[in-house]
Parts: C-alpha cells; sequence; structure tokens
C-alpha cells in the first residue's frame, strides 16, 4: 500500500519537482535582472511561472519514458523503473503538461498584448511607424488612446499615419483633436497648416504655419512651410524672407529650399 507521501513523492521525483522549482524561481529573478516591470499584474507573472513549470515537468516525464530501459540500468530508483509510476500514467502525465505549457504560452500572448502599458504600447506604435508597418502602427497608437485618451503625440502621430495613406480629412481630425486637447502644441499647428496645403486651403495654412511660430519662434519647419505658402501665393520676398529665417535657425537643415 503506497502511503499519501510515497505517492506525492513518485510524482515529484517524475517532475524533477527541484527543477520545476528552480525553473519558476528564475522567472521571478530574471525580471528583476532585466528590468521587466510587471507591477501590480501578478496575473502575469503567474502564467510565466506556470508555463515554465509545466513544460519542465512535461518534458522530464516524457524524457524518462524514452529513456526507461537505460534507467533501468542507470537509475533503478526512478519512479518508471521502479514501477512505482506506470508507463501509461507518466504518458498522460507528460502530455498533459506539455499541453498545459502550450495553452500557458498563448495565454501569455494574449495577456500581454492585452496588457501593454501606455509606454510600451507609444513605442511600439512609433517603432511600427519608422518601419513604415503603417496598420500595426495605426493599432497601436489606438491602443494607447483607450489607455490615455489624452495622449498628445498619439493624436498627431495617427494623422501623421493619416496623411502618408493620403486620407487627408481623418489626418486633419487627429491634428485638431491635439489642438483642442493642447492648443500649444506646435507640431499639430504645423501638420495641420500642411494638410490646409494639401487641400489647397492656403490661407487657412499661412494661419496654421504662423500660429506655430507664435508658439514657438525658433521652429525651422513652420518657417519653412511659411515660406513655402507664400510662394504658392505669388509673394516671393515673403517666401525668401521665411527661407532665410530657417536658414538662419537651423544652417545645416536642407529644407529651405526656393
Amino acid at each position: 500500500m503506497v502511503t499519501k507521501k510515497e505517492y506525492v513523492r513518485n510524482w515529484w521525483d517524475l517532475s524533477r519537482g527541484a527543477n520545476v522549482v528552480w525553473g519558476i524561481s528564475t522567472i521571478a529573478l530574471g525580471s528583476v535582472m532585466v528590468g521587466v516591470d510587471y507591477g501590480e499584474n501578478l496575473f502575469t507573472l503567474g502564467l510565466h511561472a506556470f508555463c515554465i513549470g509545466a513544460f519542465i515537468a512535461g518534458w522530464f516525464a516524457i524524457n524518462d519514458l524514452l529513456d526507461i530501459e537505460v534507467d533501468r540500468i542507470n537509475h533503478p530508483q526512478r519512479p518508471l523503473p521502479a514501477d512505482n509510476i506506470s508507463e501509461l500514467s507518466a504518458k498522460k502525465y507528460g502530455h498533459r503538461m506539455m499541453i498545459l505549457s502550450g495553452v500557458g504560452l498563448l495565454a501569455i500572448i494574449m495577456n500581454d498584448e492585452k496588457n501593454l502599458t501606455l509606454k510600451e504600447a507609444f513605442n511600439l506604435a512609433v517603432k511600427n511607424h519608422q518601419n513604415k508597418n503603417l496598420q500595426d502602427a495605426q493599432n497601436y497608437y489606438h491602443k494607447v488612446l483607450k489607455i490615455d485618451p489624452n495622449f498628445l503625440s498619439a493624436h498627431n502621430n495617427l494623422g501623421g499615419i493619416f496623411q502618408e495613406l493620403g486620407k487627408k480629412l481623418k489626418a486633419k481630425e487627429c491634428y485638431e483633436k491635439t489642438i483642442e486637447i493642447d492648443p500649444s502644441y506646435v507640431k499639430a499647428h504645423n501638420n495641420l497648416g500642411g494638410i490646409f496645403q494639401e487641400l489647397g486651403e492656403l490661407q487657412k495654412a499661412k494661419s496654421c504655419y504662423e500660429k506655430a511660430i507664435e508658439i514657438d519662434p525658433n521652429y525651422a519647419d513652420a518657417h519653412n512651410n511659411l515660406g513655402t505658402t507664400f510662394k504658392e501665393l505669388g509673394e516671393l520676398q515673403k517666401a525668401k524672407e521665411c527661407y532665410e529665417k530657417a536658414i538662419e535657425i537651423d544652417p545645416n537643415s536642407n529644407m529651405a529650399l526656393f
């Protein structure tokens, strides 16, 4: 008659319990070493620990099944060669642990995506934006705005994506929303001016660039864009003055071209 203690010990040995504990411990230790911040989301940490623990246990059970004949000679005290656990039970256990590990991994992926921090979501948005993965970038900017509807850079950059996609009216809405949240956000005024310029509404574009310069007199882009607007309006002297100002502010810029 196998006692409860012996029963638990057999499954502990089959799973290499010490290895499981060590593997789980490395999750917490590793997160500290690489600077992962789980914050208050212990569920995510638990998923990582469960996934690695189930994988280790399942792997050793399957490995012992494959090596059972060798273990009868080299490790006869192990649960399988000692017939303390049946091969069928060990097989079911190993497979179930590997499946649970896979389910845990899927849950990690889904949970990590769902629980992105504001900073993580914005960084992913910018990275995808820079790499021209515009649809992914757009999705991440929307995630940012779900977390913080007043995140200025997300509204402004989302406008940039729509502008690149030729969706001028949507871009215009994004820039206007940015300005509505913070009227001093200079880039949005400049970008809104660009949209009006593309739409052929040059007087509105001129007003936007002038507002950007009013907020930041040393904003070279706005001076350059205002110069382009004056050029399109046929006011060449004013255009020249704007380009010269842009060069004065940023002599290394190649924007200011007449």
